[in-house]
């Protein structure tokens, strides 16, 4: 026996199937964006923008610590997965994240003036790295508390769509229905 898993973009304004997948990989978290990419291509609006051009200073603050192509497409769907989408989601997590490494070591300073040079360096070493490290960190909780709320509220939606259904209403309006009543997680 063998199992498909099917994607579809579609385009919601003029009710348009834009950009297809069909694979036999048992879950679908790997087809986001090349989905998103797909569907942007063929002229839909992408999933990761929301048409608001990040700020200089985020862009230039983003820029210092630019991961490579595909860490910047695994950092993409690790922010959708936690809700964090637009253009300025990516920019803005650098930044934080280059500030946060700036500014600890910067804020701990004045505390380790009276101390060895050896135990102060170690000190700010210690409060950069964590500076840098504690964005991860809460974007990896963040998104794994996201991935628990949806799959406990999965099989009520399942089961909500199929009420839809069942009482006459059509998939659009049943998956619509579903979706506002469960606007939040």
């Amino acid at each position: 026996m063998a199992a498909y898993n099917v994607q579809a973009a579609v385009d919601s304004e003029h009710a348009l199937i834009v950009a297809q997948q069909v694979t036999t990989e048992a879950t679908d978290n790997r087809c986001l964006v090349p989905m998103a990419e797909a569907a942007q291509a063929a002229g839909a609006p992408s999933v990761f923008t929301t048409h608001v051009a990040p700020s200089p200073v985020v862009r230039v603050l983003g820029s210092l610590s630019r991961p490579g192509p595909e860490a910047v497409r695994g950092l993409e769907r690790e922010l959708v997965q936690s809700g964090f989408r637009g253009p300025q989601a990516v920019p803005l997590y650098l930044a934080v994240r280059t500030v946060l490494a700036l500014l600890l070591p910067t804020a701990g300073y004045p505390f380790l003036h009276a101390r060895h040079v050896a135990f102060a360096v170690a000190v700010e070493l210690l409060l950069a790295g964590a500076g840098y490290f504690l964005p991860a960190l809460a974007l990896h909780s963040i998104a794994e508390a996201r991935r628990r709320r949806i799959r406990v509220v999965f099989p009520n939606a399942l089961d909500m769509l199929v009420n839809c259904l069942e009482s006459g209403l059509g998939l659009d309006a049943a998956l619509r229905y579903v979706a506002r009543e469960l606007t939040g997680i």
